[in-house]
């Protein structure tokens, strides 16, 4: 015989039932009106030329700052310079990539040639025209830029703000070693062709490597260590149709120069 128990819910029992219904009842109503609200657009054809790639560009030397770009198919790529705790963003409408001077400064060299100088801190803008390229200083002091004005290619050295503290005319080639502290350069001037050695640490300090009427010299290339450096002399003879070279290596430290 199977005995069958009835249980008697005491009124505080009921109570309580019925209000966890209720709650269940205003749960499950809500999340299917908004289950309906959130009906997902049909993808077109039409959308897809609005996708883009992202890209990676470069991040600051504190990781405060980080620039990246989104690529498109179809409408102008867009460059991102955004802070890390993403209170501050910039967009510009560029292919161009850019760089960070320490915490302060991005640019990125437009397609017209036209250098804009970020400072990402206040959000003001500088704009420097006819510049074919451009690197900081590792000291962060300096902007170095190429510019080309009438035929002319200059190379000019600024404070990071824009201001303009040396000039040097006429180049035809350039390097900066790797700490960015010493810049050597072939210049044209008056018949000749220079080289020069230029100090970033110090802007009076230039040295004359050598000096040569004909030929010209390429290919400046800095040992690994980044304080000596070599290059190439290069002499065309027109009768002959034929290229002469040199290669000349030079230790700034003690002013040795090896042919």
């Amino acid at each position: 015989m199977t005995t069958t128990k009835k249980y008697l819910l005491q009124p505080n029992q009921e109570y309580y039932i019925r209000l966890l219904s209720g709650f269940l009842f205003i749960w499950f109503f809500h999340f299917s009106i908004y289950g309906q609200a959130q009906i997902k657009k049909t993808l077109e054809v039409a959308d897809y030329n609005l996708w883009g790639t992202l890209y990676l560009e470069q991040v600051s030397k504190n990781g405060n700052w980080t620039s990246y770009k989104m690529n498109y198919n179809s409408v102008s790529d867009t460059l991102y310079v955004k802070k890390r705790d993403g209170k501050k963003l910039y967009r510009f409408a560029t292919t161009s990539n850019g760089s960070f001077c320490g915490e302060k400064y991005y640019a990125f060299l437009e397609e017209d040639k036209t250098l804009i100088v970020l400072d990402i801190n206040t959000g003001i803008q500088k704009e420097i025209r006819n510049i074919q390229a451009f690197e900081f200083s590792v000291s962060e002091k300096y902007l170095i830029t190429l510019e080309i004005n009438e035929d002319k290619r200059s190379l000019v050295i600024r404070k990071t703000d824009g201001l303009i503290l040396k000039v040097i005319d006429n180049v035809i080639s350039y390097s900066l070693n790797k700490f960015n502290d010493d810049l050597i350069s072939c210049i044209s001037e008056q018949n000749s062709k220079k080289v020069i050695l230029q100090s970033l640490k110090n802007l009076e300090t230039q040295e004359l490597v050598v000096e040569e009427r004909a030929g010209v010299f390429t290919k400046f290339t800095w040992q690994q260590g980044g304080r000596n450096v070599a290059f190439i002399h290069q002499l065309e003879n027109i009768e002959e149709k034929s290229t002469k070279h040199q290669v000349y290596f030079y230790q700034p430290a003690n002013k040795n120069r090896y042919v």
